[in-house]
């Protein structure tokens, strides 16, 4: 079972070492550390939300995205080339 296990774990692994290998520069060091030098979650494991960022936005900023968001909107809704 354990085996089980650690064959699941290894395919995942090497799955995101196929995904470095086409991304940016930012994820190479996956390709280059050994297995056991990268990060990893415990499966049913409890991690507290440690990531949080919050952040006041404008009036100016929200309403050139809602623009935006309409304006994009209307072309769905509107452009016959466009399947959704």
């Amino acid at each position: 079972m354990l085996r089980d296990k650690w064959d699941h774990l290894a395919s995942k692994v090497q799955c995101v070492g196929a995904l470095a290998k086409e991304s940016d520069d930012k994820f190479k060091f996956i390709i280059f550390s050994d297995d056991s030098e990268l990060p990893y979650l415990i499966r049913g494991g409890y991690y507290k939300n440690v990531a949080r960022m919050r952040w006041n936005v404008n009036e100016e900023d929200k309403a050139f995205l809602t623009q935006r968001v309409r304006k994009a909107i209307d072309k769905l809704c509107t452009d016959t080339t466009i399947s959704v």
